[in-house]
């Protein structure tokens, strides 16, 4: 329950030996490609996969608006949301009714729901991977590494932000694997208010 509220995210997936450099440093105008990717995507929407560290399978719909908001509508094996409003993080559990919220700024999702978005600025690049169709960026929060990671894979061609995992200080990961991946769409601003029923 916990890795769901955190929104973490974890893949299992097959590295291409022969055109994959794991243990490349990226080039200022690499980063900056991406930074720019993500400040131009004010708005996302996709279908998502869930993978959380016991192997356990969700699905859903995944709905972002920066600067602040976000929301996960988990359509199975269970109808959990998750929503953040701009200032908390409330997850949401129908089938015992339990709500739990925090403070955006203590959870993983902090950085990508951030209105300008800067590898730099108390971020520090933990790891960086291009392979052959993808790059890969693990980032941590400067002053709480331990606290745990963000790894954040994106598609070359087009360039999409396709997957993201969360690494908790214990260790334990959560995958989110985004597909049908649209940019920019006009969001109504309701899926961002928390209601105990919705209709969305």
């Amino acid at each position: 329950m916990k890795n769901l509220f955190k929104i973490s995210c974890a893949l299992i997936f097959s590295l291409v030996a022969f055109n994959s450099n794991t243990h490349a440093t990226p080039s200022q105008k690499t980063l900056k490609m991406l930074e720019d990717y993500l400040n131009k995507a004010h708005t996302l929407t996709a279908d998502f996969e869930q993978i959380d560290n016991n192997g356990k399978l969700s699905h859903g719909k995944f709905y972002l608006s920066r600067p602040g908001k976000l929301r996960l509508q988990y359509t199975d094996p269970n109808p959990l949301l998750i929503v953040a409003d701009g200032e908390f993080l409330i997850h949401h559990d129908p089938s015992t009714k339990e709500i739990t919220t925090m403070a955006i700024s203590e959870t993983p999702a902090e950085f990508i729901l951030r209105h300008t978005i800067n590898f730099k600025e108390d971020i520090k690049v933990i790891k960086f991977q291009e392979e052959q169709n993808f790059y890969k960026v693990t980032l941590a929060k400067t002053a709480t590494a331990e606290a745990g990671t963000l790894m954040l894979k994106f598609s070359k061609a087009p360039l999409q932000l396709i997957q993201w995992i969360v690494i908790d200080a214990q260790g334990l990961d959560t995958t989110v694997n985004l597909t049908n991946l649209k940019t920019n769409a006009i969001l109504n601003e309701k899926l961002f208010i928390f209601k105990e029923v919705s209709n969305f």
